[in-house]
């Protein structure tokens, strides 16, 4: 593609995507509204796989963190700790946000800071309309998040059961040093606690079609009240947001490119059905789309996506019933308190380097020798619960 390429939005998919058209001598243009110093609805974690999978140099010339623990509550309030193989690296979104636009502005990308009003065809390319100007382009990106307006344009919104609504709140004094995942009996979500730079970030999130956001800060309230002390919540600030979560039918059918148009990273509901994790596939998906931009091969960009991460989202959206269920969440738990096997499994689901199409060989692995360790240290009251484990790996993870 070597005309006029419009990319609106300039979070890590526009960002990035830029940055790579651009040092490849591309006319680029972003259109980025928010500013570069504006808190981000986001704790700002970047796992394991995104800097072994793509170009995101793991020494980021930004402050950062490395959170090596994590612990699992489940909804009868059992937990394990776990330390993580690979650390997750926290870091704030404006400083990530800005350190990738910051690589694109040097190769010569243009930056326009309105709002876009409109995307509408003109002969084989579109005029953008932002702020008091309309321009002409040749290609137009989405990579405007879940509420994209060129998405919107394009193809169709997303609906209630393809997203999570997520709440929260930026909190200064909780000063955790683990990541703190809680579930509850028959949500369809979880609450959260992640350590940051400048604040930790305390959160809930649950399926669009089936909470209301009153209801999600009712169950965060409860939880944060029950871990942690009124003085240690005194000083925050809220947040909301949408994160795509979409159905198993649907990967098989995502529409993210079409004549002379494409869409990236949440604007193509490209996120994990399970966690939420966005900014890898966000990353992944713009070092894709420049790959088939620079190539002019833009009829493969589906198919490279869908070979790359669409069957592993696929598995994970067909497991997501499954895994908010009472009884595997706090079965893992038992599992993965009694011995390390377990434990290895949920690390690395936290970094990354275990995919859900493999995940049922490597949990029933798993299962006896955590039996085993359940045995050897006499907690027979929990074996019968983790027998029951084995019975629902047999039934749950049936052929799909």
């Amino acid at each position: 593609m070597s005309g006029k390429i419009a990319v609106i939005g300039a979070g890590p998919a526009g960002s990035h995507l830029s940055y790579l058209l651009s040092k490849n001598g591309r006319d680029v243009t972003v259109f980025e509204l928010k500013s570069p110093h504006k808190k981000k609805p986001c704790a700002g974690g970047l796992t394991y796989k995104l800097f072994s999978d793509t170009d995101i140099p793991e020494d980021l010339p930004i402050p950062a963190r490395r959170v090596r623990y994590s612990r699992i509550v489940s909804w009868d309030d059992t937990y394990v700790d776990i330390t993580l193989q690979h650390p997750v690296t926290v870091v704030t979104r404006k400083d990530f946000d800005r350190y990738l636009l910051g690589r694109s502005l040097k190769f010569g990308t243009r930056l326009i800071n309105s709002r876009v009003k409109s995307v509408e065809r003109a002969g084989n390319g579109w005029v953008v309309s932002a702020g008091a100007t309309s321009e002409q382009y040749d290609f137009i990106i989405g990579a405007d998040g879940i509420k994209s307006l060129v998405r919107n344009t394009v193809s169709v919104k997303f609906r209630t059961c393809e997203f999570y609504k997520a709440c929260g709140y930026y909190v200064k004094e909780l000063g955790e040093d683990k990541i703190v995942i809680k579930f509850f009996h028959g949500f369809h979500g979880y609450a959260w606690v992640f350590p940051g730079i400048e604040y930790a970030s305390a959160g809930i999130c649950g399926t669009g079609d089936k909470y209301r956001t009153p209801h999600l800060k009712a169950k965060l309230a409860e939880f944060l009240m029950r871990y942690y002390s009124k003085d240690q919540l005194k000083n925050k600030s809220p947040f909301s947001w949408f994160i795509p979560s979409m159905p198993l039918v649907n990967f098989n059918r995502l529409e993210i490119a079409g004549k002379n148009w494409a869409l990236a990273g949440d604007a193509a509901g490209l996120a994990d059905p399970i966690t939420g994790e966005g900014i890898y596939y966000a990353i992944s998906s713009a070092e894709i789309l420049a790959t088939c931009l620079l190539a002019n091969t833009m009829e493969v960009y589906p198919s490279m996506i869908y070979e790359r991460f669409g069957q592993n989202l696929s598995r994970a959206a067909f497991l997501k019933n499954m895994f908010f269920a009472p009884g595997f969440i706090e079965n893992t738990v038992i599992l993965a308190r009694a011995g390390p096997a377990m434990q290895a499994v949920l690390s690395d689901l936290y970094s990354g380097s275990q995919d859900y199409i493999s995940l049922k060989r490597r949990i029933v692995r798993s299962v006896l020798p955590c039996m085993k360790d359940v045995l050897c240290t006499k907690k027979w009251r929990n074996l019968g619960r983790a027998f029951g484990n084995v019975t629902q790996i047999a039934t749950k993870f049936r052929p799909w």
